[in-house]
């Protein structure tokens, strides 16, 4: 069968049911399944015995939870390459629990490492004080009640409009990570992957292509109107839509309720209008990552049809996994 029959038939196929749902049941994804769950589940294990039970000496729990750390991280990561091929919705809810463990373990190794700093650091020498005239004795002021710290609202849960994709990319103040691995470079090549791979999809004849049954004029042989393109002439590889307006975000995002229906939607809208999957982009290059270990901002030259413009998007990490940020749902992610 030719290539572009083959998309064809594809497209046929995607409207007859629902693009967007069923499970992972074969081929290479299910081999990343099957590679990736057993991971998470001894990873389970440890953090279960190590961080929820405390079991063993505090070097004991430590060894095991750097163990469950590298567990979690080849797990989810094994996972969310299998999401990218194929939609499981019970797969991306092992990824949103264990992004959770992952992050509580983080936490906790941090809080470790600080902790022995503070011990090896010598007190702060008290200087001499000065003598003072003698004074009338006065009652001593009383002392403040401290107030515990507050803890800012919990974001509103995440609205989806209608007409619109699920989620963008988006530049969010975050507050300085609570682990700083700025020294640590290992993570730039993983986020400046997830961004050009994004705007990769957007290249011309990628995410929209000529609709080849009408021949990219709408219409068929006696002029009717060609149904599978809505009379566009165009159509959307649904590869390159998922990920650009799904995989891209993170597991915790597309187990929001509502995520799911509001894509779907944002498809059936975009086959009948492919102006609102955006403007085609010629070139991307990304100028700068401002790096904080759990998160990062990154700066993006596009040239597009409009002309050229700076983009910044915040991005979260899931291990060495990494996602556009939203605000409504990945909080979590980042405070501890």
């Amino acid at each position: 069968m030719r290539r572009g029959w083959g998309l064809v038939l594809l497209a046929g196929a995607v409207l007859a049911g629902d693009p967007f749902g069923g499970s992972i049941t074969g081929g290479k994804a299910k081999e990343l399944v099957d590679r990736g769950a057993p991971l998470l589940k001894e990873a389970d294990d440890i953090f279960k015995r190590s961080y929820v039970l405390e079991e063993g000496t505090v070097e004991e729990r430590e060894a095991a939870v750097r163990k469950a750390v590298s567990l979690f991280d080849q797990g989810t990561g094994l996972l969310q390459q299998a999401l990218e091929i194929e939609e499981d919705a019970a797969v991306n809810a092992q990824i949103v629990h264990a992004a959770r463990k992952l992050a509580k373990l983080r936490a906790w190794l941090f809080h470790l490492e600080m902790a022995r700093k503070a011990k090896d650091r010598p007190p702060p020498q008290a200087e001499p004080a000065e003598p003072e005239a003698a004074t009338p004795a006065a009652s001593p002021e009383p002392v403040p009640k401290t107030r515990p710290e507050e803890k800012p609202p919990p974001p509103a849960p995440p609205s989806f409009p209608a007409g619109g994709p699920p989620a963008s990319p988006a530049d969010v103040a975050l507050p300085e990570a609570p682990y700083d691995d700025a020294e640590d470079k290992k993570d730039l090549a993983a986020i400046h992957a997830r961004i050009q791979d994004y705007y990769q999809s957007f290249r011309p004849e990628k995410l929209v292509f000529r609709h080849r049954v009408c021949q990219g004029k709408g219409k068929l042989g006696g002029g009717a109107l060609c149904e599978e393109c809505g009379g566009t002439g165009k159509a959307i590889n649904l590869h390159h839509f998922r990920k650009v307006f799904w995989t891209a975000y993170t597991p915790l995002l597309r187990d929001a309720q509502g995520a799911p229906g509001a894509l779907a939607a944002f498809y059936e809208h975009a086959r009948k209008d492919p102006a609102a999957l955006g403007p085609v982009v010629k070139a991307c290059k990304v100028t700068d990552i401002d790096y904080h270990g759990v998160w990062a901002r990154a700066k993006v030259q596009l040239s597009t049809a409009a002309g050229s413009e700076e983009r910044a998007i915040t991005l979260v990490g899931i291990g060495s996994t990494w996602f556009f940020y939203q605000p409504s749902t990945d909080r979590e992610l980042i405070e501890r």
